[in-house]
Order: structure tokens, then sequence, then C-alpha cells
């Protein structure tokens, strides 16, 4: 099988279960032609398709994988008829159910998005006047975006486990402002769907459209890199999105991931290098303009809360897929002992300034938020071309590898290179960049990383000062058509300035490659 089905049914799924498999799992009283046994296990059975170690000796592909995860995600369906009933009881749901109904942004009707402009407005319209004025306890739109990070005291939440439920409880903090305005007591916050590619029409209106700054967001004594972020001074947006191939292949394998870690891209503590949710968050900020781009002024573009919601969507969408939507069924998704003091340690697990657990933001439905599906299909999601280099998957680490002391590799095999940039010292580097590689003169692959201008202030930031990142590619790409190596180039690059870093400016990274297999 080598295409993804978005909306299978227990049709397709059997249709990738052989004889073979059935005969296998007989022997453990399992019976994978029926589909009342299987659903009943459906998440513990992903647990060993996703880390390949079923079935025994025939490991299912990416395809499949993703094909039995859309069936998670869709309540598995067992024909077309029980594929509408879903559908039905789900939007009868969303009907009754008396909840924070968060849509799609390109859903909302004209009164939805007339009462959404009236909210933010009005929140904009009780901003300080002038630095004396500032209270960061406030409700006002100044107020609000500051507590992503400037002005101080700020609030360094990314690369750690605690990224996903801080943004919830930031989501929700916005939320209940919006709702403060007058007439506008059920407002919710929508999302940008990251995975079409394309800025909605909405935030090109007043007042999405930018923010000026009522006051100066950086304390006196620091001199940031650019003036944005001054008093009188706007945010700025690209005109387009960039980087949706690279963002919607993160998304796509953090979907499949059977644990919270390959998920949110943290183990053991530390940031690492492979195509996961955080990843496609740092490539989406990066990719949306210079203030996005800018973790000390992000939130102040009225365009982030749409897209922060949308990270929010889908990690309540994979902790749907996985049975993790209460806190003993997320538990389940963790790895050992240590992942769970961020998340039930009385010291670690709260998130400021909401003075939050985070225990108490995996169960959404708690917080009387629901989700609607995104208004485009995922079958009408554009396919995007991918670059000639991208980043591996979780399930790629393990490729190049060998525990055997002896073996030989078939010649059809030896056809992916592995590149990566190792040990960026990030906190050399003011805000955000670019790693952008280069074969022949040729850009072929591009990656992100989202952080402050002054990430060496920031404890967290300097524990995980060394950051690497991966390309991979086919290897015939090395050499030219008259088979002449061609030159490789990485080049690190300010998101915030366009700088290009002097790698002995930037604590010297290697660049590493390896055959892949």
């Amino acid at each position: 099988m080598s295409n993804v089905i978005q909306c299978p049914t227990w049709h397709d799924i059997s249709k990738m279960i052989t004889d073979d498999d059935v005969r296998e799992m007989k022997n453990h009283g399992l019976d994978l032609r029926c589909y009342e046994q299987v659903s009943a296990l459906a998440h513990k059975i992903y647990y060993y398709l996703g880390y390949k170690l079923m079935p025994p000796g025939r490991s299912w592909s990416d395809a499949q994988i993703t094909t039995y995860n859309n069936w998670l995600i869709n309540d598995m369906p067992k024909d077309a008829a029980h594929q509408a009933q879903i559908i039905d009881e789900r939007n009868a749901a969303l009907a009754t159910a008396d909840r924070r109904v968060r849509k799609d942004i390109n859903q909302l009707d004209s009164t939805e998005k007339e009462k959404l402009k009236d909210a933010f407005q009005w929140l904009m319209d009780q901003d300080p006047k002038t630095e004396a004025d500032y209270n960061p306890n406030a409700l006002c739109y100044f107020s609000l975006a500051a507590k992503h990070w400037y002005p101080v005291p700020t609030f360094c939440q990314h690369h750690i486990y605690g990224y996903l439920p801080w943004h919830r409880w930031q989501m929700l903090d916005f939320e209940d402002a919006l709702r403060s305005a007058p007439g506008c007591q059920d407002v919710t916050l929508p999302y940008w769907n990251i995975e079409t590619g394309e800025f909605p029409q909405l935030i090109s209106e007043p007042p999405f459209k930018d923010y000026t700054f009522p006051i100066n967001v950086y304390p006196d004594y620091y001199d940031p890199p650019t003036d944005i972020g001054k008093q009188g001074t706007t945010t700025e947006r690209n005109s387009s999105f960039q980087g949706s191939n690279v963002v919607n292949q993160c998304i796509n394998n953090a979907r499949t991931a059977p644990k919270f870690s390959q998920y949110n891209g943290i183990t053991n503590y530390k940031y690492d290098s492979s195509s996961h949710i955080m990843r496609a968050h740092d490539r989406g900020h990066v990719g949306s303009g210079k203030t996005m781009a800018n973790q000390d002024i992000a939130a102040f573009d009225p365009m982030f809360w749409f897209f922060h919601c949308n990270w929010d969507r889908l990690w309540w969408e994979w902790q749907s897929s996985r049975n993790a939507t209460d806190l003993e069924g997320f538990k389940e998704t963790l790895e050992s002992c240590d992942d769970q003091k961020w998340l039930i340690d009385p010291q670690m697990s709260i998130s400021d300034p909401f003075s939050k657990k985070n225990s108490d933001s995996i169960d959404i439905t708690q917080l009387e938020i629901t989700y609607t599906r995104p208004e485009e299909t995922l079958e009408k999601v554009k396919d995007f071309p991918l670059p000639l280099a991208i980043g591996p998957s979780w399930r790629d680490q393990n490729d190049g590898q060998s525990t055997l002391s002896t073996f030989t590799i078939a010649k059809e095999n030896l056809n992916r290179v592995s590149l990566r940039v190792k040990g960026v010292n990030r906190i050399k580097v003011p805000g955000s960049f670019w790693v952008v590689l280069y074969l022949g003169g040729e850009e072929v692959g591009r990656d992100a990383f989202f952080q402050s201008t002054f990430s060496g202030n920031c404890e967290n930031c300097v524990a995980q000062a060394k950051v690497n990142f991966d390309f991979v590619f086919d290897r015939s790409h090395l050499t030219d058509v008259e088979g002449n190596p061609k030159e490789i180039k990485v080049e690190v690059i300010s998101a915030i300035t366009d700088e290009v870093m002097p790698f002995d400016a930037i604590g010297n990274p290697t660049i590493n490659i390896r055959m892949l297999h």
C-alpha cells in the first residue's frame, strides 16, 4: 500500500491485515478479523504498529500506519453508514453542548466575524496610553500579549514538556478576556488550519491586519535588533505563508507518534531534531513574518491567537486518537516516571502567570472546550511539493545503524543521505533563525528555530544551548549530471535581521553526513 487513506473504514483496515497476521494473533487470543475485538484494543495495537513491533517480521509501511491513525482519529468507523452516523452524532453534540465551540476561522459566519472583531477591538481600546499606565494584569490587549514574553516578567514555555499545556491555558485566558467585551460573552477563538498553506482572508481585515504598539515593549536596558516593538511601530507579516511543505510533513509525522515525547519533541528534558509538532510550530512562526518570527513580540500580531489555537486543536486531535483525553489515559503516553514531573509535581507543574496546573489542562471537555473539524478536509488540503532535503520523522532515527558487528547493505538501499548540522549554539544567535542547506549553489532545504532575541537570559534556553538540524535527501543529488561532487553549503541566518551568522560565532557547529538504509 503506497497511498494514505484519509477517511478509512474497517473495510480499509481489514484489507491491510494479512492471513499470516490473523494466524499469529489468534495464538494470543485476538481475532484480527473481528471489528469489535480490534476496535476495543485499537489504541494498544497502534502502539505496536507505530514502533514497528508488529506484525512480527513484517512491519507496516508509513502509509499503512498513517491510514490506521486516521481511522483512530475518525472514531474507528465500521462502514460508510457507521461513518455517517459518527459525523451526525458529532454535529448534534456540538449543536446541543453548552461549550465553547472553536471553529476553523474560515467557518465563521458574518455575525461571528463581526463579534470577534468587536471583541479584539475592545481589548485594544483598553491599552495603556503611557508606560506609567502599564499594568501586567490589566484587561487589555497589550498586557495579554505580553504574557507570552516581553515586557518583563517573562514566561518562556518553548522546547520543554510544558509547552502545550502552557499555551492551552494562554488561549483560554485570552478567550476569557475577549468575552469581557460588551455583547461578546459567547465569543470563542477560531483556529487557523495551517495545513492549507494560506493565510485566512479574515486576518487581512482590521483589527486583525496589524497592531500598533502603544508603548515600548522592551525594557530601557535592552537594545533590540530591530525597531519593531517600540512605541508607535506596527507589527509586520509576510504577504503569504512560507514553509507549508515542512510544516505539513512535521504535523503528519507527529500525528502518527505513539508517545507524547515523540509528538512534542522533548526527550529526557531535551529538544530533539526529528519531525514533531514543536518543529512544525517553530517553522510556522518563522514562516509567517518578522513579528511572528520574534518570540519577544510574536503574540502582539493578532494572527498569533488563531495560529496557536490550531496547535491546541492538533494536540487534542492527537490525544483523542491515543485515548489520552483524561489524565490517566494521558499518562499512558508518557515513557518514564521522570516524564511525569512536569505534569504532576507540585512545583514543576504550574503554568505561570495563569496559576494553573498542567494536569488540569489535559481534558478540555472539563474546560468546556470543543473543536469543529477544519473547513477543508484532509483530502482537500493542498499537496505541497516537498523540498529536496527534509528532516527525518521519528521513525527514521535508527536508519543507518546496525546491532550486528558484521553486515552488508544491498546496493539499492544505499540511496539516501542524512546530513546533520550539529551543535548550533542558539544562545549566540540574536533571536529566531533559519538553517539553510545548499547543494551545488541551489537551496534544497530550510529549517527554523523559534526563540527570543535575548535567549541567554532564559535558564531553559541556556540549559539547551546546543541544537541540531537534520536534512535527508537522495544521495544522487550530491553529484551533478557528469558525476562530479557538488559543493555542500550550510548557512545559519537570523530570521530577525537576515544576517548570515559565521560558524565560529555560533559555537562552530559541525556538518555530519551518513548513509541511511
